[in-house]
C-alpha cells in the first residue's frame, strides 16, 4: 500500500490570521488583566507600591536586595504569581505580534505597496518576537530564582537578558513606525 500526501494550501491567509491576531490578542488581554490584579499586592513594607521592573533592572545588587528585602511575604507571592501568569501570558503576546508581522508582510506583498527590500526584511523582523519570548523567559527564571537565592552575578545576567528583551521589542514597533512611514510617504509620492 503507497502512503498518500495531502497538501493544505492557503492562498489567501488574511481571515485566518486576523482570527489568529484577535484570538491571541483578546487572550493576552485577559490574562494581563489577571497580571495587573496581582501586582496590586506588590507592595513594601510601608505598603507603597513595588513595579515587577523594580526587580527585574535593579540599578544595582544592594538595590536589589534591598527591594527584596523591603518586600512582604504577600507582595513576594504577588510577584511569584504575576512571573507564573507572564508565562502563560507570553505565548499570547508575542504570538500575537508575530501574526500582526505575518498579516503586514501579506498585505504588503500582495499589494505591492513597498519595496521588496523592505518586505524581505519583515521576514526577518517578524521573528524578532520568538527571540524577545526566549529572552523573557529566561528573565523570568533569573528573577524567580534570584527572589529565593540572590547573588551578584545572577542580577547582572538578569538585567542583560531584561534589557535586550525590551530592546528586542523596541526595535519590532520601530520598524513597523519606519515601514508605515515609507507606506504613507509612497502612496502620497503614487497619488500625486
Amino acid at each position: 500500500m503507497e502512503p498518500i500526501d495531502y497538501c493544505i494550501r492557503i492562498y489567501c491567509p488574511d481571515n485566518l490570521l486576523l482570527f489568529a491576531i484577535f484570538l491571541s490578542f483578546l487572550s493576552a488581554m485577559a490574562i494581563g488583566r489577571m497580571m495587573l490584579n496581582a501586582s496590586k499586592f506588590v507592595m513594601n513594607k510601608k505598603g507603597q507600591r513595588l513595579s515587577i521592573i523594580e526587580l527585574e533592572m535593579p540599578k544595582t545588587f544592594a538595590r536589589f536586595t534591598d527591594t527584596l528585602a523591603n518586600m512582604t511575604a504577600k507582595a513576594k507571592e504577588a510577584v511569584r504569581l504575576n512571573l507564573i501568569l507572564d508565562f502563560f501570558f507570553m505565548p499570547c503576546l508575542y504570538l500575537c505580534m508575530f501574526f500582526v508581522a505575518t498579516y503586514v508582510k501579506h498585505r504588503l506583498a500582495y499589494n505591492h505597496s513597498v519595496n521588496d527590500v523592505w518586505i524581505c526584511a519583515l521576514s526577518w523582523v517578524r521573528l524578532l518576537p520568538f527571540l524577545t519570548w526566549a529572552l523573557d523567559i529566561t528573565e523570568n527564571m533569573f528573577t524567580l530564582s534570584l527572589m529565593r537565592q540572590p547573588n551578584r552575578r545572577g542580577v547582572i545576567w538578569m538585567k542583560f537578558f531584561s534589557i535586550v528583551k525590551w530592546l528586542s521589542g523596541f526595535l519590532y514597533v520601530l520598524y513597523f513606525i519606519m515601514l508605515a512611514v515609507i507606506y504613507l510617504l509612497t502612496k502620497n509620492h503614487l497619488a500625486n
